[in-house]
């Protein structure tokens, strides 16, 4: 299968002959990504935790909120861990709840979710463990995202846009026995100006074959703490300049 961004064939063949500059146009990502979540922020304090809250769009079932919340670090022998709560609401009742014990320096190197993640109770089941990878992936299988096109992202956290990066990851499971066999694709923006680093992400089950989608789901930021700027960084550079405004203009 082919990866999510991986250039038609015909682009490649081209660029292989030299007919037209075979760059990616995507920049490239600081580090492999495995994670629906692009960033670990440095823990706060128990008081006053760091979260990111998204919501999603066209829920059938009313009000979806998620929550990823960081309130402290664990070590762990000699690991560094951040303790990462991820909680699922509907309307203002708690569905879902999960901690997640994340080593930070695996995290940062850009290691598989595997190496990342660390447990410490005894019984846990491989079944959880396995949730615990898929919950920390946004996919049921391993796949690394690839790096997509920059884009701005419109949010409610504020009236100006957030300067993104598309990303995106895909894989084909069978998710249960006599089931067929379906398409998972998981589309993230990232922005570094929101906690945890993801603005939105998507994900879509389809029929591999026909490309018929099953289910959808949109999840975008609607809540931060600390909380985002009020301005776009590119807003206050247009802005932040000894000349007049007026004399601007004229120019």
């Amino acid at each position: 299968m082919s990866r999510a961004w991986q250039q038609p064939w015909a682009f490649q063949l081209a660029a292989d002959q030299g007919w037209i500059p075979g760059k990616d146009p995507h920049p490239s990502l600081e580090r492999p990504l495995f994670s629906w979540f692009s960033e670990l922020p440095a823990a706060s304090s128990e008081e006053s935790p760091i979260w990111v809250e998204y919501t999603r769009e066209h829920s059938p079932t009313g009000i979806e909120r998620l929550r990823l919340t960081l309130r402290h670090d664990r070590m762990i022998g000699s690991r560094d861990c951040a303790a990462l709560t991820i909680d699922r609401f509907v309307d203002d009742a708690r569905s879902e709840s999960r901690e997640l014990l994340i080593d930070r320096t695996q995290f940062q190197a850009g290691q598989s979710p595997a190496k990342c993640l660390v447990w410490t109770d005894a019984k846990v089941t491989a079944a959880q463990q396995q949730a615990d990878l898929a919950l920390f992936r946004g996919l049921p299988l391993l796949k690394e995202y690839s790096p997509g096109p920059e884009r701005y992202t419109k949010l409610p956290l504020r009236t100006d846009a957030f300067a993104c990066q598309r990303v995106a990851a895909q894989c084909d499971h069978t998710p249960a026995i006599g089931i067929p066999k379906l398409r998972y694709r998981s589309d993230l923006w990232l922005s570094p100006e929101i906690p945890f680093g993801t603005a939105r992400f998507e994900l879509t089950i389809s029929d591999p074959h026909t490309s018929e989608i099953q289910q959808r789901e949109i999840w975008v930021a609607s809540g931060s703490h600390p909380p985002v700027a009020p301005m776009s960084p590119v807003t206050i550079e247009m802005f932040d300049s000894s000349t007049p405004i007026v004399t601007q203009l004229r120019q």
